[in-house]
């Protein structure tokens, strides 16, 4: 969606890796329920958000020339537009309206023709258990696909190449143009570093071109954590990190025998699974503020730890005052709260429970003598687009509010999870206009009489499309 509201025309540009051959481009635009959205389909229709009037163009060396058939006008649906083989290096979608005559739509431009061959063809990519390519085939005609690269790799991913049984005839040392090579990563061909979402990884010496930037990874109880630059705990015959962030045990609670519990473990890599995002609309405050501190911590020697941070790259979220993806646009704060004690292990999150309006214990380790606890209290009121005289107002009472396990890292003595309160998100009642809160937060790293604990207040508000947070302790 363009941010240029009531302006029209608007256009999307594709630039293809080389010259291809099309006859065919599907444009696909927003549906009406994109709250739920379906696999879309050319014989779907919308009447609120789609594009209604645009021009499929194809550059031919000099300029931009729509193709045979490609002015599109009065459209309900999603449009398939056919026209004569063309040859070009770049398309684009110009959008002349909008069921809404206000934004430019567009989810995903399909072009199709003759599959080609070679570099930069269609090819699929085949991969091992660990996520690394080793062998390329071609899409020429069903029934005679072949393969036209093969790849082997060493236990830290340097390529073997033709050596050994591994003969050129067979695909080896093939030029195939492929980025994916070595476990989930994506090749550089210029500096030849693997590139990850947090840094990126020289295979050669097995070891990271930067320390890692999530510093809550270190633990006394893991030694080589300590490693900030070292790959997958230097083993990576059984792990791979396509995040570039520390890798953590998940274990799942298999069932017990004679007072034992039975565990089963994998070593999984850390990474985001919510992006902050301010570029969707508004405008993101300047963080830290003047008087919002980048951290907030409590300490007792030998005992606890405990440390809620509101700056930096965070742990799953942008941490700060922006916008997510969190099921639908979200403004909020994003923050960061970690936690380490010296014994006795992580044993429970202090989770709500909503039919009950009480805790509902989650339980990571039954042998564990500390719970984590989240506790908050709020109220609110919010204006949206469609209602613009009704004032949507309301509160929680002090509540336990500890996240859900999709959202937390437990590793023995350590935690460390995410939080985003926000506003509310785009409803059938319109995006949000306005809007003011308060939250009072109050975490807690406890056992028994022995607490580490950090309270914080929070303040968002959202006006003329730019949102702000404040916070502090209380």
């Amino acid at each position: 969606m363009d941010n240029t509201s009531l302006t029209f025309p608007d256009w999307l540009e594709i630039d293809f890796n080389g010259s291809k051959t099309i006859s065919e481009i599907d444009v696909i635009t927003q549906q009406d329920d994109y709250q739920n959205p379906v696999e879309p389909t050319l014989t779907q229709t919308f009447s609120l958000f789609g594009i209604t009037s645009f021009d499929v163009q194809y550059w031919n060396g000099s300029a931009w020339t729509t193709v045979s058939g490609g002015s599109v006008t009065e459209q309900q649906g999603m449009a398939a537009v056919y026209f004569s083989s063309i040859t070009t290096s770049k398309i684009r979608v110009v959008v002349n309206d909008g069921a809404d005559h206000a934004f430019s739509r567009v989810v995903e431009v399909e072009a199709w023709g003759t599959p080609a061959s070679g570099a930069g063809a269609i090819n699929y990519v085949l991969q091992d258990a660990q996520g690394s390519t080793r062998a390329l085939m071609n899409n020429i005609v069903s029934g005679t696909s072949t393969i036209v690269a093969r790849h082997d790799y060493q236990a830290f991913g340097e390529e073997l190449g033709a050596i050994g049984l591994r003969k050129t005839s067979q695909g080896y040392t093939a030029v195939d143009g492929n980025r994916q090579k070595h476990g989930l990563t994506e090749r550089d061909d210029v500096t030849g570093l693997d590139h990850t979402w947090f840094r990126k990884y020289e295979y050669l010496s097995g070891r990271w071109s930067s320390p890692d930037p999530y510093l809550g990874s270190m633990s006394i109880g893991d030694p080589q954590s300590f490693n900030r630059y070292s790959y997958v705990h230097s083993d990576p015959v059984n792990f791979v990190d396509p995040t570039g962030l520390l890798t953590f045990l998940d274990c799942q609670r298999m069932g017990s025998y004679e007072g034992s519990t039975w565990y089963q473990c994998n070593l999984i890599s850390l990474g985001p699974i919510i992006h902050g995002d301010p570029s969707r609309g508004g405008t993101r405050a300047d963080t830290p503020q003047n008087d919002d501190p980048p951290s907030l911590g409590s300490h007792i020697d030998n005992v606890c730890s405990l440390l809620v941070e509101f700056t930096g790259p965070g742990y799953m979220i942008n941490n700060g005052p922006g916008a997510s993806d969190l099921g639908g646009r979200v403004w909020g704060l994003g923050f960061t709260v970690s936690g380490t004690v010296a014994e006795g292990g992580i044993g429970m999150f202090e989770t709500p429970d909503p039919p009950l309006g009480g805790v509902d214990p989650d339980i990571v380790n039954p042998h564990g003598t500390w719970s984590v606890q989240q506790w908050v209290s709020a109220s609110w009121r919010t204006y949206r687009e469609r209602e613009p005289d009704t004032l949507l107002w309301g509160g929680i009472a002090t509540r336990p509010d500890a996240p859900e396990s999709a959202f937390r890292m437990v590793d023995g003595n350590s935690f460390v999870y995410a939080d985003f309160p926000g506003p509310g998100r785009e409803t059938s009642a319109g995006k949000l206009t306005e809007h003011a809160s308060e939250y009072d937060f109050d975490v807690k790293l406890i056992r028994g009489s022995q607490q580490c604990e950090v309270k914080f207040h929070v303040s968002m508000s959202f006006k003329n499309n730019r949102f702000e947070a404040h916070w502090g302790r209380r």
